[in-house]
């Protein structure tokens, strides 16, 4: 990474952090417990049932967990909050697992999962109003916002 990149995102961590911090709002630390590694069928000899594949993006806009469309903030289009995704690969996603016997194999599909990231959002209907945050007189706020985070096999049981 150049210096200037890296001094880019020092600014822009130290922008979020004031600004949250001037409206006395903490954000608990992240555990880490809560990592994840995953492996890569090309790389190991282990094999999933559900191939996915991981990349990561700037988190532009999200549905929170009340269902609510959310742009995220950016500060003079330079602040890009990224995310680690993983995606099931599309030829995989909602056709029956790998690696199962046949009696099983009919009833599974590959799913998409999904998880919550904590993001700085604005222009929600009605979210503005009840606006924590407030940086150059613009409101803002923080919410969960939902991101794919795996694909697993999911497999339906007659009972």
């Amino acid at each position: 990474m150049t210096s200037s990149l890296v001094s880019q995102l020092d600014n822009d961590m130290l922008f979020i952090n004031l600004a949250l911090r001037e409206n006395g709002i903490t954000i608990p630390a992240a555990s880490s417990k809560s990592r994840v590694t995953y492996s890569d069928d090309q790389k190991t000899k282990k094999k999933t049932c559900c191939p996915s594949y991981k990349v990561a993006r700037p988190l532009k806009a999200g549905v929170d967990m009340d269902g609510l469309m959310h742009d995220v903030v950016r500060r003079n289009n330079s602040l890009i909050q990224d995310i680690n995704m993983v995606l099931c690969y599309t030829h995989v996603l909602n056709a029956p697992c790998r690696y199962l016997n046949d009696s099983v194999k009919a009833s599974s599909k590959c799913a998409q999962q999904y998880s919550y990231t904590f993001a700085l959002v604005k222009d929600a209907e009605g979210f503005e109003k009840d606006a924590k945050i407030t940086v150059a007189g613009k409101p803002i706020n923080y919410t969960y916002i939902r991101y794919p985070s795996g694909c697993s096999c999911e497999v339906e049981i007659d009972y």
